[in-house]
């Protein structure tokens, strides 16, 4: 596979990251995106990245340290299915040291594609080349208008920092900016304020119009509110700005652009979401007013599709009460309450922001995903990937390859899973690579002493 180059901008945004509910441990990958209006007849569309340099693996090369990422972008038009382009591109991250404050930063970057009208898939995969269980993909569907000398707002671009610039070499620039992008859409703690850029189109140079600037929380009340009068000299403006929030709550909030008339009648107007995280009120909140917790946690405004997501993950481990429960639930808000309820109650530490269990969890999930995939069959859900995120990583596998007279088939040995035990896979199905577990000395799993009559070629 062909690798194209890129270069990342190192932004010191660690404290935000690791207060957010990370450990320095999971791989941290973040994506995001904005259109804008290249032309009458092509849109632009700019995708934005972030890896955080803590959760990536790197090597010693000649006394310093190496970390690779891969960008790996694909654009589907849903038309038709067809692939607009499919590319991945590399970068590295080059230390002189590991342990100190230099390896607690995120690599942020940015790229730019010409698109035309129409209904795209966008796919954005992050991996870390050294470590392949490190990989995380993303996807937005992405709508390009039809009559694009009818638009008149862009999307709007979430940064850590716009400042005034004249180095048009550089990938952040654009209209005499240098606009640092925020991928994860992260802001509170070590970021104060948001910053935000968007540009105008079509617009009337004998026309006045009012810009509304509006911050509202997940409830749809407004707060922060700003607006201005713009008379453009241009047909097409672009215009940035920065809102403090260092009195805001932890929670969800809504960032809306509205173009107005000077009559007051609405033009266009765009929205982007946006996450505040306050350490201090995330770990009083632990110990606080249940509704609160909610309201302000990632299951509030999680779709159907993702809680039904995190349902169906969490099948080795939900009792047959909470599954009958969840069964009973009639509606979209009952089942997000559900799911936060559930990983809640098994938080190993609530005095952390973060949820270890959880994290723990999902890690394994994913690590069994990418090590034990099948045919039309996710890697957790395997034989293999059952007994991996029940029972953690084997502290021993051996591996028998297949022979004339034999099947192949894999040993998992434990030291400290129920004071020692073992696990036997066999490939009953080399066709799809398909191992199924044939004996296990753990309580409630299949005990088969005579497993090795499995074994023959001839059964």
């Amino acid at each position: 596979m062909k690798y194209y180059r890129l270069t990342l901008l190192f932004i010191s945004l660690f404290l935000l990251s690791l207060k957010a509910g990370y450990s320095e441990e999971a791989f941290q990958f973040n994506s995001g995106y904005a259109v804008f209006k290249e032309s009458d007849e092509k849109a632009l569309i700019e995708i934005y990245y972030s890896f955080y340099q803590g959760s990536l693996k790197y090597i010693n090369e000649n006394g310093s340290y190496k970390a690779n990422v891969i960008i790996d972008i694909r654009i589907v038009n849903n038309a038709d299915n067809s692939v607009l382009m499919s590319q991945p591109y590399s970068s590295n991250s080059i230390l002189n040291d590991t342990s100190g404050s230099e390896i607690k930063r995120n690599l942020i970057g940015q790229m730019n594609f010409s698109i035309n009208p129409g209904e795209y898939l966008l796919e954005i995969i992050g991996s870390d080349q050294n470590n392949n269980l490190s990989s995380d993909t993303q996807k937005y569907t992405v709508l390009i208008p039809e009559n694009l000398t009818a638009l008149k707002l862009s999307d709007v671009e979430l940064s850590s920092s716009i400042t005034k610039s004249t180095d048009a070499n550089n990938s952040f620039y654009k209209n005499t900016l240098l606009i640092i992008p925020n991928p994860s859409s992260l802001f509170g703690n070590t970021m104060k304020r948001i910053y935000y850029y968007f540009e105008l189109y079509n617009l009337s140079t004998d026309s006045g119009y009012i810009l509304e600037k509006n911050l509202y929380d997940m409830n749809k009340n407004l707060v922060i509110a700003d607006s201005k009068s713009i008379s453009p000299k241009n047909n097409s403006i672009a215009e940035y700005g920065t809102m403090g929030i260092d009195t805001l709550k932890s929670g969800i909030y809504f960032l809306n652009i509205a173009l107005e008339s000077k009559s007051g009648e609405s033009i266009s107007s765009k929205e982007k979401k946006l996450f505040v995280f306050n350490v201090a009120d995330n770990i009083s909140g632990n110990s606080g007013v249940e509704s609160q917790n909610f309201l302000t946690s990632e299951y509030s405004q999680m779709k159907d599709e993702e809680i039904e997501r995190e349902y169906d993950v969490s099948r080795y481990i939900r009792t047959d009460l909470e599954k009958k429960n969840y069964g009973n639930l009639s509606n979209l808000d009952e089942k997000r309450k559900f799911m936060f309820e559930f990983w809640k109650k098994r938080d190993s530490n609530k005095e952390t922001a973060q949820n270890e269990f959880k994290i723990d969890y999902f890690k394994k999930v994913n690590e069994a995903n990418k090590l034990f995939k099948e045919s039309f069959k996710e890697g957790f859900t395997t034989d293999r990937g059952r007994i991996y995120v029940t029972y953690g990583k084997p502290d021993d596998v051996d591996n028998f390859p297949f022979q004339a007279d034999k099947k192949s088939y894999q040993m998992w040995k434990y030291n400290s899973v129920e004071g020692g035990g073992e696990c036997v896979f066999i490939e009953l199905n080399p066709s799809v690579g398909s191992y199924i577990l044939v004996h296990s000395t753990f309580r409630n799993e299949l005990r088969n002493d005579g497993w090795e009559s499995q074994l023959s070629n001839q059964n």
